[in-house]
């Protein structure tokens, strides 16, 4: 059960779902609304109403959330498989290669080494990982999960936001994927966690209390 757990709790930070923590997804997995993570994916506002002290506004907001992040860049559902050796760098290294989620799943541990970077032994964890988590992949794709590879329009350095960090939090007057992808495709960087070289923090919540919102400030 807490390997189950770490590995749901680590796709949801991968792909940014908000406001679930370890504590409420342990209430979720106790009470049966999620056994796989897929599972995330099929549930309604009245199954998160379930849930001890959820109400109305929150249960919405959880809903929400979840359905906010089925569109998601290619490089972060592959970090969210949790596959050892490779990190969200490795895999947006791997997509600048193969492209495609498909490509990348056939990829051989020959192939990996060949580019620069890779060693024998995390090509090796690469591949073995993705071939142990063909299922969940598969079940992902199944219930609407839809990776996305995100192009600039502008050469690298280029850009009306070239060399700008900006970092999405809470609700959007948008899909969170749709601002991903104007970012990237202006020559800006999309990131997942404030830090000092975030440029800005994005969202349509002036009064959010989100930890991110926190640090920005």
């Amino acid at each position: 059960p807490a390997q189950r757990s770490g590995f749901i709790l680590n796709w949801m930070r991968a792909v940014e779902i908000e406001d679930i923590s370890e504590k409420r997804l342990d209430q979720m997995i106790h009470m049966g609304l999620v056994e796989h993570v897929h599972d995330l994916y099929t549930l309604g506002v009245s199954d998160f109403l379930r849930l001890p002290a959820t109400k109305d506004k929150m249960a919405e907001k959880l809903y929400k959330n979840i359905q906010a992040c089925k569109e998601v860049p290619l490089a972060r559902f592959l970090n969210g498989l949790g596959i050892e050796g490779a990190g969200l760098r490795t895999w947006e290294k791997l997509i600048e290669h193969f492209q495609t989620l498909e490509a990348i799943q056939s990829v051989d541990v020959e192939s990996l080494i060949e580019i620069d970077g890779f060693a024998q032994k995390s090509a090796e964890q690469i591949v073995a990982g993705l071939k142990d988590r063909q299922v969940i992949i598969k079940n992902l794709l199944k219930v609407g999960v839809k990776p996305l590879v995100q192009k600039s329009k502008f050469a690298a350095g280029e850009g009306p936001l070239a060399g700008q960090q900006f970092v999405i939090t809470g609700m959007l007057s948008m899909p969170r994927e749709q601002v991903e992808r104007l970012i990237r495709e202006a020559g800006g960087k999309a990131s997942t966690s404030v830090s000092k070289n975030t440029s800005a923090l994005v969202t349509n919540e002036g009064d959010s209390n989100s930890s991110k919102m926190k640090k920005a400030k």
